[in-house]
């Protein structure tokens, strides 16, 4: 039976959770258990007519459709209520949005909605009749409580770089004790990117909501009118509740999930216009949606290990898509690698960007005060990120044979006012051995083989001498410490020097060294290629 981990416990990853189990594969649940994220205090709204245009989404209707059956089964397997489908309320914000709705929009859909005429006559908005709520705590407390009888939910802050080990058929995470054949990451917005998939999602933003108590308020629809006003799920013994959300903004500058007095004060503005009922503000909420620039949810499999996927993306709207999403994902996975179609392409993510991946293995290695190597400067970009791990108490060894490779780095160095550096035009094999009789250990080592960016493309690093320099950097390294080499295959001579790196690592197993082996991308062997040494503690 096939085991898959899901990474990340919000809408998205409950959602796939179910969809896996439904599929009979043995379903583990890993979640940070952070208490405020967007799909914890998400208001669970479906809206079909949205935005300033108030535009329906072309594929809306089956969106709409499977989303209600999805929920509509996991009702069934847990007794919870989750799923509601009542009308909403859109009041237009002027004329002229009123004008642009029965010009452009009413006679298309007159058969999903009811107008609503004003005290005075006239039209002041229209009821959006296939609009749906989502009791999203709910959701996500049953979805937990169901994995957590069958001792599959985890609350464990993973690290997606250095905690997870792929190989071609499987995947593990030892700290977790997981060892199986498929993994997802559900994680929404994420502080540090993803490595597996860089660059998703690529268009975050923040929002914030108010949780207000507004006891005379007798409107118990949510109500639409730029913002939306929605009654809390959570009902009183009478069935009715006098608490209601508000949101929500939208900040796609200021990512540091922070509640703001600005945000704050344009919600209760916005509420002024739905409504004069006296209110108290009970509690701020902040989060970061996962937003992208395309607004079309991401389902794909990784370029290289086509048993890692992703399913993020869903912005405000994870209650309605992420249900036909993963549906789209499984069939995804469902393809056979070799006979992917034009769907697995449009769907396929980016391959791993090595160098993003090699700087997050080596931040997590280092520390402040380590003494850290660039064993090729080049032109000094993994110098200065090495100078920023350590900070001023550490220190740095830059090495490269070509002298417009140290000017470049030092004219970088002086430029970012990085001090604590010592500057070697030598070949590295012959200053890593020199640090290594000194008794020197250092926390970090980068290598970036080939040619310099920029410079004269037929003088590069050389298998001979790197292969010493591994050795002699290897046997550097303190406990815990790491050394990643970025080869790259493209040029004359770096397809041997790769595979001198290969086979030395090949041949210089320890038990104290541990080596992973990480491709740029599928079916190329052009691409570059990662090494990672890592000695044990």
């Amino acid at each position: 039976m096939t085991k898959s981990l899901i990474i990340g416990q919000g809408i998205t990853g409950s959602v796939l959770a179910w969809s896996l189990h439904w599929e009979d594969k043995t379903v583990h649940v890993l979640d940070r258990g952070r208490n405020v994220t967007a799909s914890r205090i998400a208001a669970g709204l479906v809206t079909p007519f949205t935005g300033r245009r108030l535009s329906k989404a072309g594929d809306f209707d089956e969106s709409q459709t499977v989303a209600a059956e999805f929920y509509r089964r996991v009702e069934k397997e847990t007794g919870a209520s989750l799923f509601k489908e009542e009308p909403a309320i859109r009041y237009f914000v002027d004329d002229a949005e009123r004008d642009f709705f029965l010009r452009e929009r009413y006679e298309t859909h007159r058969s999903e909605i009811e107008l609503i005429n004003g005290a005075k006559g006239g039209v002041k908005g229209f009821r959006m009749l296939r609009a749906a709520r989502l009791r999203v705590s709910t959701f996500l407390e049953v979805t937990r409580n169901f994995f957590e009888e069958k001792e599959c939910f985890h609350q464990f802050d993973l690290d997606p770089t250095t905690d997870i080990e792929v190989s071609e058929s499987s995947v593990r995470v030892t700290k977790l004790g997981f060892v199986g054949q498929e993994i997802y990451f559900c994680q929404g917005y994420q502080p540090e990117e993803n490595p597996w998939f860089s660059g998703i999602p690529d268009a975050p933003a923040r929002g914030e909501i108010l949780r207000l108590e507004i006891p005379d308020r007798t409107v118990k629809q949510v109500v639409h009118q730029g913002f939306w006003l929605a009654p809390a799920m959570e009902e009183r013994e009478d069935g009715l509740t006098s608490e209601y959300l508000l949101g929500a903004t939208y900040d796609r500058e200021n990512l540091d999930q922070k509640e703001t007095q600005s945000g704050r004060d344009e919600l209760l503005r916005v509420l002024k216009e739905i409504t004069n009922d006296r209110y108290l503000v009970i509690s701020q909420y902040s989060a970061i949606r996962a937003g992208v620039r395309n607004r079309q949810p991401i389902a794909a499999r990784h370029a290289t290990y086509p048993h890692v996927a992703i399913l993020n993306g869903m912005g405000s709207k994870a209650s309605l898509m992420a249900p036909i999403t993963a549906r789209r994902l499984l069939n995804l996975m469902a393809l056979k690698p070799e006979t992917k179609g034009q769907e697995n392409r449009a769907t396929a993510a980016k391959a791993i960007s090595l160098t993003k991946l090699a700087h997050s293995i080596v931040r997590r290695a280092v520390r402040m005060g380590d003494t850290v190597v660039d064993a090729t400067a080049g032109n000094g970009h993994d110098t200065v990120f090495l100078a920023a791990c350590t900070g001023p108490s550490g220190h740095v060894h830059v090495i490269d044979i070509q002298a417009e490779a140290i000017q470049s780095t030092r004219y970088r160095l002086e430029t970012e006012s990085i001090t604590n550096v010592t500057l070697h035009q030598e070949d590295h094999s012959k200053v890593l051995k020199s640090l290594s009789e000194s008794s020197d250990v250092v926390g970090a080592i980068m290598f970036n083989l080939g040619y310099l960016p920029g410079g004269n493309k037929q003088r590069t690093t050389s298998a001979a001498t790197t292969t010493e320099a591994i050795a002699a950097g290897v046997s550097l390294l303190k406990a815990g410490g790491v050394m990643t080499v970025i080869a790259y295959r493209g040029h004359a001579g770096g397809q041997e020097e790769a595979s001198a790196v290969a086979d030395w690592s090949e041949n210089h197993q320890a038990p104290s060294l541990t080596t992973e082996v990480i491709p740029g991308a599928a079916d190329n062997d052009q691409s570059p290629v990662l090494y990672v040494f890592r000695k044990k503690q």
